[in-house]
């Protein structure tokens, strides 16, 4: 009787979690971010000294190369 009991119950709780992962709400988005570090020149600026222009050159050519691969966001 204990047993017939046990199953029941491991039945029950497992249809339980099917249904919870079966009306869990779709994603609708994508948090898809890159960390760009800009201590000691690591990712940007590329080198110390470059001027405000490179710099922005730079930062432009990065943004458009992590928006060309899906990316929506960007820690500095």
């Amino acid at each position: 009787m204990l047993r017939k009991l046990f199953f029941v119950l491991l039945v029950c709780v497992a249809s339980h979690t099917n249904a919870q992962i079966n009306t869990a709400p779709k994603i609708q988005r994508e948090f898809r971010a890159a960390w760009v570090a800009s201590v000691a020149n690591i990712n940007w600026p590329s080198k110390p000294g470059l001027t405000t222009q490179q710099q922005q050159d730079e930062a432009i050519a990065l943004l458009d190369m992590l928006k060309k691969n899906n990316f929506n966001a960007v820690n500095f």
